[in-house]
């Protein structure tokens, strides 16, 4: 988005960019609802915990996340609109404080939002003032914007020392995320749609999961996004995988509705018919020694 600037001699020479200006107006004026997308381990039928996914809406109706933020950057602004994105999934998940020792929090965050030291320094405020503990709020970068790798890796070792953990978004996606896991050494690997989808047919999916699970050596610290079918949510247990996220175990829903009644039970009848599935299954002694 390209704005325009005052002449170089005009009296008021700000050099400000005005539809940008008002593009930013507008983008920071949205209101934002949250929802919660449950990571599943199905072994345990457990919810190891939630990703907050923000919704953005105008005067004109909802915004896609992707427009919003794409804009956000176009209009200088992503900071201050990754920023209320953050506090809204803090605020809403706040309402009942975690008691369960599954209850993440996952928060994503635009890595040059994160290289910020002011953005680092609210975030953690915005935290500690909903009632969050740091140890239990994983930081998701979305790796889809350009980012200085050494700045960034100095803010994630601002926010370990803290207490928070690192989750690395779309791994998979791109050669980036590759580079990213040796600069980073995230706590998390969620591995993209792309090598999650499908992987009941492909072979080759299942080997190269099964090499990302035996990179990062715990199958409890890779997280499976997309996953809609049994079949798949099969071949993932095989390939060492251990935790899940997709439509298959719960779509994502309003802080008020995560513990409705029905909501509980098909997850649990879905964990059932996980667990029935795998009685017997064979899996290779390096990816059984990985998920214990």
């Amino acid at each position: 988005m390209k704005g325009f600037r005052r002449n170089r001699g005009s009296k008021a020479s700000t050099d400000v960019a005005i539809p940008e200006i008002a593009s930013a107006q507008r983008l920071t004026s949205v209101s934002l609802h949250t929802v919660y997308q449950p990571v599943v381990n199905p072994l345990s039928a457990t919810v190891f915990g939630y990703e907050a996914l923000c919704r953005p809406q105008d005067t004109n109706g909802p915004i896609s996340p992707e427009t919003w933020f794409r804009e956000a950057r176009q209009a200088g602004c992503s900071l201050q609109c990754d920023l209320m994105a953050a506090s809204a999934s803090l605020q809403e998940d706040a309402v009942t404080p975690h008691s369960e020792s599954n209850g993440c929090l996952f928060v994503n965050v635009l890595p040059p939002s994160l290289q910020d030291p002011t953005f680092q320094e609210e975030l953690h405020k915005r935290v500690l003032s909903s009632g969050h503990l740091p140890e239990r709020v994983i930081v998701e970068l979305v790796e889809y914007v350009a980012y200085n790798p050494a700045s960034l890796k100095r803010a994630v070792g601002n926010l370990r020392s803290r207490g928070y953990r690192i989750a690395l978004d779309d791994v998979g996606q791109g050669l980036s995320t590759l580079r990213a896991m040796v600069e980073f050494e995230p706590d998390f690997l969620k591995l993209d749609h792309s090598l999650v989808r499908g992987i009941s047919t492909s072979q080759s999916q299942q080997r190269l999961i099964h090499h990302l699970v035996n990179y990062i050596g715990s199958g409890d610290r890779v997280i499976a996004e997309g996953v809609e079918n049994v079949e798949d949510a099969l071949a993932l247990y095989r390939s060492g995988v251990r935790l899940h996220q997709g439509y298959y175990w719960g779509h994502p829903l309003p802080f008020e509705e995560r513990s409705h009644r029905d909501t509980v039970q098909e997850l649990e009848l879905r964990c059932r018919e996980f667990l029935m599935q795998t009685q017997g299954m064979r899996i290779s002694p390096t990816v059984e020694a990985l998920g214990q």
